[in-house]
C-alpha cells in the first residue's frame, strides 16, 4: 500500500523456509514429458511476517514489524495514518504509519489472509476483510466478512 502524503510504502512478507523441487513426469505414448515443481514447508520455528514501511525517495527502512504469522494477505494504508493487516491466528491489525507502533487488534473466527478494504456509508469510515484463513498454510478457514468502525 502507498501512502504519498507521508512518501511510504508499506510491504507484508513472508517469511517461511520451504523446499522447491523439480519434478519431470515421463512423456507418455504421443505427449511430451511434463515438468512441474512443488513446495513443502520446512519443519522450522523461523517462520514469520514482517511489515515493513519504505520510504519511497531514499528506499530506505523506515520501520519494521516482525509478526507472529506470515503475512499473506494484503495491507491497507489510510489518510489518516493507520497501517491494517492480518495474520492466520485471525488478528486484524493497525499499525501507526508513522512509526510502526501497533494501535489496534481486532480477533475473528479464521485467518486474516485477504487484504483489508475501507469504505464510508453516511460520513462514517469503515474497515472489512474477507475472514477465510488458508488452507495451503495451515490457517484456520471460514467463510466470513468482518466489518469494523473507525472512531
Amino acid at each position: 500500500s502507498v501512502d504519498a502524503r507521508r512518501r511510504l510504502v508499506f510491504i507484508a512478507a513472508i517469511h517461511w523456509p520451504v523446499e522447491y523441487k523439480l519434478h519431470k513426469q515421463a512423456a507418455k505414448e504421443g505427449e511430451e514429458a511434463v515438468r512441474y515443481s512443488s513446495m513443502s514447508p520446512l519443519n522450522t520455528p523461523e517462520k514469520h511476517g514482517l511489515l515493513t514501511a519504505i520510504d519511497l525517495d531514499s528506499g530506505e527502512i523506515v520501520w519494521q514489524v516482525k509478526t507472529e504469522n506470515p503475512l499473506i494477505g494484503g495491507v491497507l494504508s489510510t489518510a489518516s495514518g493507520l497501517v491494517f493487516t492480518g495474520e492466520g491466528s485471525g488478528e486484524l491489525m493497525a499499525f501507526d504509519a508513522d512509526s510502526g507502533e501497533k494501535r489496534w487488534s481486532g480477533k475473528t473466527e479464521a485467518g486474516v489472509n485477504a487484504p483489508p478494504i475501507t469504505y464510508s456509508v453516511n460520513g462514517k469510515q469503515y474497515i472489512a476483510v474477507a475472514v477465510g484463513g488458508n488452507r495451503l498454510f495451515g490457517f484456520k478457514t471460514g467463510q466470513k466478512i468482518r466489518a469494523w468502525s473507525l472512531p
